[in-house]
């Protein structure tokens, strides 16, 4: 059964014990309504190319209220995934830093 090797990894991969009750949970609602990844997936897929610039990868994050974008080599094939996350750590929080001001 597919959920047993969600299981088995969150067992033994999960040391946020916030985040394993969280994965349990929904665990649990994906055993009693199974659903496939067509069913809860984002399309069509949003993605941007290599040398597309920061700003508006963060346009894109606000605008479709997503977290991670795929980034697609000059052939179209997937090179990577950005999230929202990435920019944060690499640019900062800007409300944050003025909190902190």
């Amino acid at each position: 059964m597919r959920f047993d090797a969600l299981a088995s990894f969150l067992k033994n991969t999960d040391r946020d014990w916030n985040r394993r009750g969280r994965l349990r949970c929904l665990l649990a609602l994906a055993r009693k309504n199974p659903a496939t990844a067509a069913d809860i997936m984002t399309a069509p897929v949003i993605s941007r190319g290599e040398e597309a610039h920061v700003a508006e990868l963060s346009g894109i994050f606000s605008t479709h209220g997503i977290n991670h974008v795929p980034v697609t080599d000059v052939d179209g094939r997937l090179a990577g995934i950005i999230a929202r996350l990435d920019l944060l750590n690499r640019f900062g929080d800007p409300l944050r830093t003025r909190q902190a001001a």
